[in-house]
């Protein structure tokens, strides 16, 4: 596990290594000037998974959940 702080997006706690998180993407959806529908994905946030049930959405898209160290290396 690395030494990285991440606090919820939500509610803004530091998450846990042991706490159940949902990793997301932040999408970007827009038309470009030829109308054609462009989706980019950037780096997202990290949240609670009970903040992301009540809270989460777009523009964010969940990509992994589990135990924070679990997640971590995933990433």
């Amino acid at each position: 596990m690395s030494d990285f702080v991440y606090p919820c997006y939500s509610c803004g706690a530091v998450l846990r290594p042991a706490d159940i998180v949902v990793r997301t993407v932040k999408v970007d959806r827009r038309e470009d000037v030829s109308g054609e529908k462009v989706e980019q994905w950037l780096v997202g946030e990290w949240f609670h998974a009970k903040c992301w049930d009540h809270f989460g959405g777009p523009p964010f898209d969940e990509v992994a959940r589990g135990p924070l160290s679990e997640v971590q290396d995933q990433a």
